[in-house]
């Protein structure tokens, strides 16, 4: 098999395309295709060198395209698994059914990956408490002579978390949760065994254990959750625990609804040893969410707010407080999401009873890690709101003066490497279709000649015109184009699919088609594709989308008509 592909992306690279036929089409279609593009590009129909090289390059990939189509094996792999599954094929002697296993395990269906769950996933959570209020005594202490050493940091509490997931199907899952937290001199850990069963897309069900144990304690819980989609916009869920030592079994029932299409809301009722009722909330609009909730309990009432606000490119702010009647706490804060490398940070101030902490916070890829350091213990009231304003400030100073001109230059230096890489890219399949057209161009003749001496005429292009909508729309059929860069003239091109004057071409794109290329500098500007063409020595006209088919003539293109 020709390896000319391996020097191409795949994504450039259809064979149904290059042969300009339909997907559904059947073998004669596909040979007698092959037999007309052979006619253009076999490198015995040119005598020039260099057009000879040139016409054995594109020859390669015709037989390339034609060598997957003709065999109905390959052509089944390639429908599914793209030439992922083509490549996999001529690496072995190995059936459709071995490839299909193959990437079925691997995740990629119809010449796509998609996210697959892996079969065991594991994820790492890391918080490591910090005590820095030794900083403030050795600097109240520096005018002083002491005889003895304040450590300025000390890790007064340490965290570990992992979780891990083993998918045993589709339906079923099976999640290990192990936590260890050491403070000072105590420790205490807990292990998690889940198993989780997917009944169908509107429900699953939980049944976990978690054994737990604390100062030489040793604690079983069960526990088990249902959740059920009760309508297009509402969910239930019930949930209950147990353990010997509790005197009675706990019990929540949620309902969640969605009340618009960015709002929702959640109303939970709790039985047993700590019973209650929970309103909680969340609306979603454009770059900000906005949470709260009220809780109304024997043993815990509260209330709590949070706002999330994103800004720049990926970088977002956040804001959350909570009062409830144990005390109350306020924090703000900054991040940004690194989508490239699937990480994240934050930074932020919590100020509450239990002092200022300043919080930072890094993950990547499911794992993350957690440096909470505690600045002041204790503060005032008058101390924690002053806390509380200060940060407020400097998080808006550092995004406005700091992070925003970064993400913006960044931004722009992204812009401009992409416009540099389009621009290359748009050369070179310039160049490549100027290419097909010097070999295309005896052929492009002969159509002419021939349906201009089709009786009462034949169908002939007059002009053609690809590119840009917004540039198309200004153009007539004797404009012309010096002062217009994003559209392309195709007639010649488009004059060559003409057969017994007829003119077929599906649904792709245009610019991957003979001839053709795409003259837009941004790659998400709207394309079309507009034809004037003489039938029966009639004028015509359409205009169609980039990526819809193409049948000429019709009647209702003809200039004049209803």
């Amino acid at each position: 098999m020709a390896k000319s592909n391996e020097s191409s992306e795949d994504n450039d690279f259809d064979p149904y395309l290059v042969l300009n036929v339909s997907r559904n089409c059947g073998q004669d279609e596909i040979k007698n295709a092959y037999r007309k593009l052979c006619q253009t590009y076999h490198p015995d129909k040119h005598l020039s060198p260099d057009l000879k090289r040139k016409a054995t390059e594109k020859f390669t990939v015709l037989n390339e395209a034609f060598e997957i189509l003709s065999d109905p094996e390959k052509r089944r792999i390639y429908d599914e698994f793209g030439m992922e599954g083509i490549r996999a094929a001529s690496n072995s002697l190995i059936k459709y059914e071995d490839i299909k296993a193959r990437f079925q395990q691997s995740g990629h269906v119809g010449g796509s990956s998609y996210q697959r769950d892996n079969t065991f996933v594991v994820q790492n959570t890391a918080e490591v408490l910090v005590d820095a209020t030794g900083i403030a005594v050795i600097l109240e202490d520096l005018s002083e002579d002491e005889d003895y050493i304040v450590a300025p940091l000390v890790v007064s509490q340490l965290s570990l978390a992992t979780r891990a997931t083993v998918v045993l199907s589709r339906k079923d899952f099976v999640i290990f949760q192990y936590h260890i937290q050491s403070r000072r001199k105590a420790s205490s850990h807990s292990l998690t065994i889940t198993t989780r069963r997917q009944f169908s897309s509107n429900s699953y069900g939980e049944v976990s254990y978690i054994i737990s144990s604390q100062r030489s304690l040793l604690e079983g819980v069960f526990s088990w959750k249902l959740w059920r989609r009760l309508s297009e916009r509402s969910t239930g869920m019930i949930e209950g625990s147990y353990s010997p030592l509790q005197s009675q079994p706990l019990l929540a029932v949620t309902n969640t609804r969605q009340l618009s299409p960015n709002t929702s809301a959640q109303l939970t009722w709790t039985a047993g040893l700590a019973p209650g009722v929970l309103f909680a909330f969340q609306n979603t609009e454009d770059s900000r969410t906005a949470t709260g909730s009220m809780k109304l309990g024997m043993l815990d009432t509260s209330v709590s707010f949070g706002y999330r606000r994103v800004v720049g490119q990926n970088g977002h702010w956040k804001a959350r407080g909570r009062w409830s009647i144990r005390g109350w706490e306020l924090e703000v804060g900054i991040g940004r999401d690194l989508f490239s490398y699937e990480a994240a940070w934050s930074v932020s101030v919590r100020v509450g009873l239990d002092g200022i902490i300043l919080k930072c916070k890094a993950g990547r890829s499911g794992h993350q890690i957690q440096v909470p350091i505690l600045v002041v213990a204790h503060p005032s009231p008058l101390t924690a709101i002053a806390a509380s304003l200060v940060t407020s400030s400097l998080f808006a100073l550092i995004q406005r003066g700091i992070i925003a001109p970064y993400q913006y230059r960044m931004d722009a230096k992204r812009k401009q490497k992409e416009r540099e890489e389009r621009l290359e890219k748009r050369m070179k399949e310039k160049n490549d279709a100027l290419t097909a057209l010097e070999l295309m161009k005896p052929a492009i003749e002969r159509c002419r000649s021939r349906e201009e001496s089709v009786s009462g005429g034949g169908l002939i292009i007059i002009r053609a015109l690809y590119g840009a909508s917004s540039e198309i729309s200004k153009l007539s059929i004797d404009s012309t184009l010096e002062n217009t860069e994003q559209v392309a003239d195709v007639s010649d091109a488009l004059q060559y699919f003409v057969e017994d004057s007829r003119l077929t071409l599906y649904a792709t794109t245009k610019a991957r088609l003979m001839g053709f290329w795409d003259p837009t500098i941004d790659s998400d500007e709207k394309k079309v594709l507009r034809i004037w063409y003489k039938f029966k020595n009639a004028l015509h006209e359409c205009e169609v989308d980039d990526f819809l088919p193409v049948e000429l003539p019709l009647l209702s293109h003809r200039v004049g008509s209803s």
